[in-house]
C-alpha cells in the first residue's frame, strides 16, 4: 500500500487520520537485515503513534510536534495527504520500537524477576488510590449537600477538592516510581516518561508464553 497516495479531501485536522479507513496503515523499513512491519495507531498533523507488528509486537513509539513548531514542513499531513517527511519520520520510529522490543526480550528474564519484586507495592499502590477515590466519591456527596445548604464555604470545598488532587497526584508518582524502578539497571533501555506501562506488558507477554 502506497500510503503516499492516499488522501482525504475533507480531512479534519483535529482527528486520527487512521479513523477514516477500515484498514490498518502499515508501515515497513529493513533494519540490520530484518523486515520490520507496523501499522499506524494514531496520525494528526502534529503527533503520530507507530504500533511495530513483526518480528515483536505491542511497542508503540511516537512523536510530537509542539505548535511553536508547526510549520507546514513539519506537518505529518497536509492537504489530507500523509507527507514524505511523516512517512520516513515513521521508519524510524519503527526501528525505535523495534530495538526497544529486542532489548526487553533479549533481557526478558531479568526484567521479569524485577517485575515480580515490584508487582506486590504497585498492586497496594493501585489498591490505595481506588480507595481514595472511593472515599473522595462519598465525602463529596456529603460537603457538596453542605455546600448548598449554606454551611459549607465555597473556599472550603475548593480546598477539600485541591487536597484530594493533590493526593492523587502523589499516589500515581509513587506508582510510576515504582514501575520506573523495574529498569533502572538497565541503562542501555531508554523508558521515556509512560512507556513503563507497555514495557512491562510485553516483557510478561514473551516470558510467560515462553516459560
Amino acid at each position: 500500500m502506497n500510503l503516499s497516495l492516499l488522501q482525504i479531501p475533507q480531512y479534519d485536522p483535529q482527528k486520527n487520520f487512521c479513523d477514516y479507513f477500515d484498514y490498518p496503515l502499515e508501515i515497513e523499513a529493513e533494519y540490520e537485515g530484518v523486515l520490520l512491519k507496523g501499522h499506524f495507531t494514531y496520525l494528526c498533523p502534529s503527533d503520530y503513534l507507530v504500533m511495530i507488528d513483526s518480528p515483536f509486537s505491542e511497542i508503540e513509539v511516537g512523536y510530537h510536534t509542539p505548535a511553536f513548531a508547526m510549520y507546514k514542513k513539519n506537518q505529518n499531513i497536509i492537504d489530507g495527504k500523509i507527507t514524505e517527511k511523516c512517512l520516513e519520520a515513521s521508519k524510524d520510529a519503527l526501528i525505535t520500537a523495534y530495538e526497544q522490543a529486542e532489548f526487553l526480550f533479549r533481557n526478558k528474564e531479568a526484567i521479569y524477576q524485577k517485575i515480580r519484586a515490584a508487582d506486590p507495592k504497585i498492586a497496594e499502590s493501585v489498591a490505595q488510590r481506588a480507595k481514595l477515590r472511593t472515599e473522595f466519591l462519598e465525602e463529596r456527596k456529603r460537603l457538596k449537600a453542605l455546600l448548598k445548604s449554606g454551611e459549607l464555604s465555597s473556599r472550603e470545598y475548593s480546598q477539600f477538592i485541591s487536597k484530594y488532587k493533590r493526593q492523587q497526584v502523589e499516589a500515581e508518582l509513587n506508582e510510576w516510581e515504582l514501575k520506573k524502578d523495574i529498569f533502572k539497571d538497565f541503562p542501555d533501555l531508554f523508558v521515556s516518561y509512560g512507556s513503563e506501562d507497555q514495557f512491562i506488558a510485553f516483557v510478561r507477554k514473551y516470558f510467560e508464553n515462553n516459560s
